[in-house]
């Protein structure tokens, strides 16, 4: 999924210019935002967004948003049409889920963020050469994805000479290529060795490489999963024999055996309550085991909050607690506002980090932390006003006319326009309210306008419950 997707469902303008002075047009009613919103929502596949994917990552970056905005719909119309939609898409999403490693639990994976992995070593050589893997993981997405499972093999003619051959066929691949000590050695695209001293006839090494697998990740759940628990938690108020009450308890039985105990493997205590979710073991994982960014364990601690109110289970309200124990102790408090890195680890006993937080990724941090405020659970209002001083303090250009805010929550450099859930923020400013309804209206009328106004319509009512 490309940066300018990932925004596009996380509600924040890449590089938009800024609007002019006075430019400002007064909301559309809400009758035609909602009929601009069904033109957007037909002309992406049909409407039917991209729940038919298997793949995970187009679910999280993709599907997530469309399932969010039919939500934001219902909330502003309380028509249950909107409800239909949810369940038409989590229907079809649910048939993609499989239980890839074998280990009893369904999710939908994804290979576009694994690596491909390269091996080798010497076999029972007379010489002294050694062999040596330059890059032994290929992050590079592009790259990685021309690896295949192969094993090579490098066999020397004589000291001088070598020829390259396919170890499973032992079909001679290239052959009498000439030797030099610490050369770089082709084995296939992407894939390179250099082999160092000197070699006798007849010696042989070994490359082995491993293509990119299908890995699950907890951030694309949690993308989907959110709104869903919203439609779960209004469904189960109904009456038991209601058709949309009996909907959320099929989808709760998923939810519960798949993903609330299906990541109970990938749990992790760190201390004093606190907790988060790591990443797979899987080899070609891109930190296999590292704890997880915050808004990756983030977005599913969202989910989790708005299940343990809907349902009262025990495990959705320990885990979101401590998720949320978790990320607070990360906030820096800056002159009243937080600021805070991308992700916080510990390895070999040494913590590290990385740079501040984007915009883009950080909406889940603010959404959490929202929720979390609302709902009682570690955060509170004043930490919600926190965050709103982040966006108005550090993050805002300061202009009423052509309001930009920075690339990261430590600055104001840069041309972003956060919306989704750090719209909620203007419960605690209202100024945020403001700022963001003059560069909506000031901007082009694109086909996604529609549903951003929607979700900052449905914001200022939120503020006043």
């Amino acid at each position: 999924m490309s940066r300018s997707a990932i925004a596009w469902i996380l509600g924040v303008t890449l590089a938009a210019s800024a609007p002019p002075a006075g430019a400002a047009r007064p909301l559309p009613p809400v009758e035609k935002l909602v009929t601009d919103f069904e033109t957007a929502d037909k002309a992406h596949n049909n409407g039917k967004g991209d729940s038919e994917s298997p793949d995970s990552s187009s679910l999280g970056w993709g599907e997530s948003g469309w399932l969010r905005n039919y939500w934001e719909v219902y909330e502003l119309t309380g028509q249950t049409r909107w409800w239909d939609k949810i369940i038409d898409h989590f229907d079809r999403m649910i048939a993609h889920l499989t239980d890839h490693d074998g280990d009893g639990f369904k999710s939908w994976q994804t290979k576009r963020y694994s690596t491909a992995l390269i091996r080798a070593e010497a076999l029972h050589n007379r010489g002294t050469a050694a062999i040596q893997v330059p890059t032994p993981k290929l992050f590079d997405g592009k790259k990685a994805a021309q690896v295949a499972d192969r094993r090579y093999l490098v066999e020397f003619l004589d000291a001088r000479t070598f020829r390259l051959r396919n170890a499973a066929t032992l079909k001679v691949l290239t052959d009498k290529v000439s030797y030099k000590s610490g050369q770089a050695i082709t084995i296939a695209p992407n894939v390179q060795v250099t082999i160092t001293g000197k070699p006798e006839q007849g010696d042989t090494f070994s490359i082995w490489t491993t293509a990119p697998r299908p890995i699950e990740y907890v951030v694309h759940q949690g993308m989907v999963l959110k709104p869903v628990a919203w439609f779960i938690e209004a469904a189960l108020k109904r009456p038991s024999g209601d058709a949309y009450h009996k909907k959320a308890k099929d989808y709760l039985a998923v939810i519960e055996k798949h993903f609330l105990l299906g990541n109970e493997k990938y749990w992790t205590d760190t201390g004093d309550g606190a907790g988060a979710y790591r990443f797979t073991p899987e080899p070609t994982e891109r930190y296999p085991n590292r704890i997880l960014p915050h808004n990756q364990y983030l977005a599913l601690a969202r989910a989790w909050l708005i299940l343990a109110d809907a349902t009262g289970n025990d495990l959705y309200r320990r885990r979101a607690e401590a998720m949320a124990k978790n990320f607070k102790r990360a906030l820096r408090d800056v002159d009243g506002a937080y600021e805070w890195d991308y992700w916080d680890w510990i390895e070999n006993g040494k913590p590290d980090s990385s740079r501040a937080e984007d915009s883009s990724h950080g909406t889940i941090d603010v959404g959490f932390v929202i929720e979390a405020a609302r709902r009682g659970v570690v955060f509170t209002d004043g930490d919600a006003r926190c965050l709103a001083k982040t966006m108005t303090s550090r993050m805002w250009n300061g202009s009423t006319d052509a309001p930009r805010f920075g690339d990261r929550v430590d600055t104001n450099v840069g041309d972003r326009l956060p919306l989704v859930d750090w719209v909620d923020l203007g419960k605690w400013d209202p100024r945020i309210f403001d700022l963001l309804t003059a560069a909506l209206m000031a901007g082009p009328e694109t086909p996604d306008r529609a549903w951003r106004i929607i979700t900052l319509l449905n914001a200022r009512k939120r503020a006043k419950r």
